[in-house]
């Protein structure tokens, strides 16, 4: 595998992991609802969904950083995982509250989340498998990182942008 396509492949899985942790922190509670959807009797606290997102974001960083590269493989891995599981269960429940989970929008649960797991379980294989690398490739990691994070959360969030960005209303 070359450096600049898994610099491209890591920066997709960590702009993804960025927006989903930035909306956890923000909005916990979706993603709480959801998951009472599918265990039903269970509540969720607030802190366990913040610090998932945390978990999240730490993970998007070091996936970045040559030094860290491999190790966040692994992290990358339990949270693919954990995507898939979530989503695949949502399926099967036929889930209907919307979880928030990639990013916020109107989705429960379900088959997003298993392509969105699956996809970052063959990251995090890429990761690992490939070993450390020489750190040269990898200067333009951070920026990569930081464009693909920006162009996902604009896609994500582009309704609220052209509110903010369009004309003001008259007053």
């Amino acid at each position: 595998m070359s450096d600049p396509v898994l610099i491209a492949l890591n920066s997709l899985a960590a702009g993804g992991l960025m927006v989903a942790g930035a909306t956890k922190l923000v909005a916990p509670q979706p993603v709480r609802r959801a998951l009472r959807e599918l265990v039903t009797g269970h509540e969720i606290p607030v802190a366990a969904v913040k610090a998932f997102a945390v978990a999240e974001i730490v993970v998007a960083f070091a996936v970045l950083l040559p030094s860290t590269r491999v190790v966040a493989g692994y992290g990358l891995a339990a949270l693919g995982l954990t995507f898939t599981i979530a989503g695949a269960a949502g399926r099967l429940r036929r889930s209907t509250v919307a979880c928030g989970c990639l990013g916020g929008g109107d989705r429960a649960l379900g088959l997003r989340n298993v392509l969105a797991g699956v996809a970052f379980l063959c990251v995090a294989g890429l990761n690992v498998a490939t070993g450390s690398s020489d750190p040269d490739g990898w200067t333009a990691a951070p920026l990569a990182g930081a464009a693909a994070t920006l162009l996902l959360c604009a896609l994500t969030h582009r309704a609220l942008m052209w509110r903010l960005l369009g004309p003001s209303p008259s007053r």
